[in-house]
């Protein structure tokens, strides 16, 4: 997958057996950059469960694609010149 989805997106991680839900982007987690940030459904982020940080390629299937506007379409433009970095 190479396409960023919206926040508020659900996705199925390939090593997790619950559900995530998109919270934002690029995400620097032990000095390493990451595509995405997110929270377990229907926990949602607590001192148990916290941040999770991953890649595009660590998305097994897409279950919900969050809301998009136009606005979205000009945040995806920067989101994606930012990747080509």
């Amino acid at each position: 997958m190479n396409d960023f989805l919206p926040i508020g997106s659900v996705v199925k991680l390939k090593e997790l057996k619950h559900f995530v839900a998109i919270c934002g982007y690029y995400p620097t987690y032990k000095d390493e950059r990451k595509d995405y940030f997110g929270v377990l459904l229907p926990f949602g982020k607590s001192e148990s469960n916290p941040m999770l940080y991953f890649y595009m390629d660590d998305i097994e299937e897409i279950v919900f694609e969050g809301y998009h506007d136009k606005s979205f379409n000009v945040t995806k433009v920067l989101l994606e010149s930012f990747q080509k970095r």
